[in-house]
This record gives C-alpha cells, sequence and structure tokens, in this order.
C-alpha cells in the first residue's frame, strides 16, 4: 500500500489575513507563501491557507494531542486573544475558529467518549 502524504486546505478571504492569525495568535511557523496562497506550520500539523472568497469558512481540521501536549496547547492558546468553544464531536474538544470560521477541533488522543 502506498504511503501517502497530505496537507489539509482552508480557503480564506485573506491569505495574508490568515497567514497573520496562524503565525501571530496560534504560532504556526510559515513555510512558503505565493501570495494567495502559502503554508504555515506546527510541528508537524502543515496546513495549506488559500484565497478562494466563495469557499472561504467552511474548513474543519480535527487535532489529536497527547494529554501532555494537549495541556501545554491549551496552557498557551488560553494567554493569547483567541475565543475556544467546548464542542462535542465524537470527542470531547475545544474549537478555535480562524477570522474566516474554519475550525480547529482540538481533542486528546485517544480519548473518545464511551
Amino acid at each position: 500500500m502506498p504511503s501517502f502524504y497530505s496537507r489539509p486546505v482552508f480557503f480564506v478571504t485573506s491569505a495574508a489575513r490568515a497567514v497573520r492569525f496562524y503565525v501571530d495568535v496560534l504560532a504556526f511557523d510559515v513555510a512558503w507563501d505565493r501570495g494567495d496562497v502559502a503554508q504555515v506550520n506546527r510541528g508537524d500539523l502543515e496546513l495549506i491557507l488559500c484565497e478562494a472568497v466563495e469557499r472561504a469558512g467552511h474548513g474543519r481540521l480535527f487535532v489529536e494531542l497527547m494529554p501532555d501536549e494537549l495541556i501545554a496547547f491549551r496552557a498557551e492558546v488560553m494567554t493569547r486573544p483567541i475565543q475556544t468553544t467546548d464542542v462535542h464531536w465524537g470527542y470531547q474538544c475545544w474549537q478555535i475558529r480562524d477570522p474566516d470560521g474554519n475550525e480547529l477541533l482540538v481533542c486528546q488522543e485517544n480519548d473518545p467518549e464511551p
């Protein structure tokens, strides 16, 4: 079976604004930036941000972290101007929305509810 390499794509109204949010607020790094499309990374998470007004704001990315990583990330997020919401999506998660409404659902790895 081939080994697939994948990167999610979030469609946004302004790639520059989205890059600033992911870098300045969520502490991602810019891997590359071509103006209307860019890639930001945080650890092993690689996210492509593509400017497409008509498709913006409908993305959802499910992120699982190990318990110690989740605690550290949550503590970091709480020190920043980020609104989070507790949500249920098969797991108990907390949701972070980017300026266009794309969602990051963050939860603890291997912790499904019964």
